[in-house]
């Protein structure tokens, strides 16, 4: 997962510039106790990894740039 965000984020600074950081956030070490709203979504059912755009989860399951670059275009 983290090389597919190393690649995600190559994408976007392409596409976008500096104004965009993506940033891989692993919570096996210390759990989801400080992600409340990401705990929630995994009771859910949703799978990781989560994309949050602007900090909203967004999609979950894949890394999928193309998507990504869409939303991203969306929210702004």
């Amino acid at each position: 997962m983290e090389e597919a965000t190393l690649a995600l984020n190559r994408e976007l600074t392409e596409k976008f510039g500096d104004g965009v950081i993506v940033k891989y956030v692993d919570t096996r070490p210390s759990g989801l106790g400080e992600f409340p709203l990401i705990a929630k979504l995994v009771q859910m059912g949703y799978p990781f990894p989560i994309v949050c755009i602007d900090g909203k989860p967004r999609l979950a399951g894949a890394v999928d740039v193309e998507q990504i670059c869409e939303l991203v275009t969306q929210d702004n």
